[in-house]
């Protein structure tokens, strides 16, 4: 046991310092494998934190020359001054307060140069790496697969004009109560420049310490929010990282960054709508032919009475605590422990499903919503929540409405 500690603590420290020096797609990797805390080995994903954390930022000289590329002589003359000192620096781009010629305080956005090109490449080597690796227990395909996701994805990223759309996406169609977006400035965004209107608010760590009244409401507002953008809005923020949300105390939440914004094809939502509902009525036939549409199942798997035990003991430990009549408590240590304990049950089972590319991004910021709400220790009624939009999801897109969506 001890050698196995140390070999999964010497792999972590290997990934972090190669993900970290690579930047970009490669270090964004690393990021999301260390928010997955109930996948990994506790010693590989503790190696893997620091890549959480802001990385140096680039010298502003070079954010000159940058901003010099993007922008034409008028757009420089509506910036009437910027800080050179960086408030963040993250794996794609770094971000500097500014005032605009108005006096209007805003924050600007810049893509590290040849960010976007270095992509492909750092997939590539990933993509080796975990062929030659046993991190992932999947094949070949299914490697394949998740990575063209994520490459998909990172590859908007690194173009800021998409991230603009995000913007304005979630703005338009996923305003929830008590969510506060930016204002984006597009007369002054490019590809490589994002300009928005400077939203404070307080990080996580402090947040945590606030009364318990609050930290439910907070916790009720993002969960809500997340809710409402995977079955009604359908475009889900799915950078779940904790820098990316402040706290205010009058109960609002600010969102940050929108580079990574998965737009949920309608029937992988009403496919959610329909797995919480067979699960409810412990219709295992159906569920699992929900699994067999969406490709998470293997071919050769048995058939739904067989994985019978396994899909009773996942709604037993995942979906009865959560979605109970009562307030779910998220200080909970025991729902994580409980879920590893089962699935160690079943590891004879498990090895029949696959993943789903259309459900990454999806299930990254479900995992990553949970663990702000598990160091919020919040109480929230998890069910009313959630099961009144995925009610009201397959109710929008039932045959008899005539809704056709290819996104």
């Amino acid at each position: 046991m001890e050698r196995r500690t140390q070999q999964w603590a010497k792999a972590g420290e290997d990934w972090a310092e190669t993900l970290e020096k690579m930047r970009g797609a490669a270090m964004k990797l690393g990021q999301m494998a260390s928010q997955y805390s109930d996948l990994l080995p506790v010693e590989f994903r503790d190696k893997l934190t620091r890549l959480q954390k802001d990385v140096e930022p680039v010298p502003f000289t070079e954010i000159v020359k940058c901003l010099d590329q993007e922008w034409s002589a008028r757009q420089h003359r509506q910036i009437k001054e910027i800080d050179p000192v960086a408030i963040a620096a993250a794996s794609i781009g770094q971000v500097h307060r500014a005032r605009l010629a108005d006096g209007q305080s805003v924050v600007i956005k810049i893509r590290y140069p040849g960010i976007g090109e270095t992509i492909d490449a750092d997939l590539d080597q990933i993509r080796r790496i975990l062929g030659l690796s046993r991190l992932l227990r999947m094949d070949r395909t299914s490697i394949n697969q998740l990575l063209s996701e994520l490459q998909a994805r990172f590859r908007e990223e690194t173009d800021y004009r998409r991230e603009l759309e995000n913007l304005l996406l979630l703005r338009r169609d996923c305003a929830t109560h008590g969510i506060v977006y930016p204002v984006p400035y597009p007369e002054l965004c490019t590809p490589g420049i994002l300009v928005m209107s400077e939203e404070s608010g307080e990080p996580l760590d402090s947040a945590c310490h606030w009364p318990q009244r609050l930290r439910d409401k907070l916790g009720t507002c993002l969960l809500t929010w997340l809710s409402h953008s995977v079955f009604i809005a359908r475009a889900t923020h799915a950078d779940p990282h904790p820098g990316n949300f402040a706290f205010r105390r009058n109960g609002d939440i600010v969102i940050y960054d929108f580079g990574c914004v998965k737009r949920v094809p309608q029937d992988i939502s009403v496919a959610l709508s329909q797995v919480l509902a067979s699960a409810r009525v412990e219709d295992w036939e159906a569920l699992h032919q929900i699994l067999i549409r969406l490709g998470g199942i293997a071919e050769q798997a048995p058939g739904a009475v067989q994985l019978a035990s396994l899909y009773a003991e996942i709604s037993e430990r995942v979906l009865k605590p959560v979605f109970s009549g009562n307030r779910f408590d998220f200080s909970e240590a025991s729902y994580f422990a409980d879920i590893r304990s089962s699935l160690g049950r079943h590891l004879d089972q498990t090895i029949h499903f696959k993943p789903i590319s259309d459900l990454v991004f999806v299930t990254r910021a479900l995992n990553g919503i949970y663990w702000i709400l598990r160091e919020l220790e919040c109480r929230v009624a998890v069910g009313q929540v959630i099961q009144a939009d995925a009610q009201r999801c397959a109710n929008m897109n039932s045959p008899k409405v005539g809704n056709r969506d290819d996104d």
